[in-house]
């Protein structure tokens, strides 16, 4: 099992990348429902669900409890197919 992390800088700004804590290939984080591809219905998931959450959130990339900014620019950030 590889675990991810984001890799990004400072505090609410954007996301620089999604990089494996294992050195493996990057795994698809923002891709809320699993298809392989970060796109229209993983935007719809982060949009549907802003705000204050629970702990585990499909779109709660950061885990901060909170759907927000940072959130939204992992999809954005993530946009497309993963491989």
């Amino acid at each position: 099992m590889t675990s991810s992390r984001l890799v990004g800088f400072g505090v609410n700004t954007a996301v620089l990348a999604f990089r494996s804590t294992t050195g493996s290939p990057c795994e698809c984080i923002p891709d809320t429902n699993a298809d392989r591809a970060v796109d229209g219905n993983d935007l719809a998931t982060v949009l549907g669900i802003w705000g204050p959450t629970a702990i585990g959130a499909v779109a709660d990339f950061d885990g901060n409890r909170l759907i927000d900014g940072f959130d939204l620019a992992a999809i954005v950030c993530g946009w497309g197919l993963c491989y």
